[in-house]
């Protein structure tokens, strides 16, 4: 299982972010978390404890890649990775 943890990325841009890498999603009504398909893995995302500097808060997203081998783990969570990476500036 890979985890990969990211702050400042909303739910709402990790969906828009698999929905554009080809994943489906997943509705297992169970789980509060979102869950989707991409390349044969299982990718699930929610909130995470936030960061806290000073009076700031930051939200972090958790997300956890589980597939059959560590191979396919690893290149979803590349492509993931890819994805997420915004320029400072």
């Amino acid at each position: 299982m890979q985890t990969l943890t990211f702050g400042g990325v909303s739910p709402w841009l990790m969906r828009e972010y698999m929905t554009r890498l080809g994943a489906t999603r997943v509705d297992d009504g169970a789980n509060s978390e979102d869950t989707y398909t991409l390349r044969g893995a299982t990718v699930r995302f929610g909130y995470s404890e936030p960061v806290r500097i000073a009076s700031v808060e930051i939200a972090q997203l958790r997300i956890t890649v589980e597939g059959e081998d560590e191979e396919l783990e690893h290149s979803v969570a590349a492509a993931i990775r890819l994805k997420a990476m915004r320029g400072g500036g």
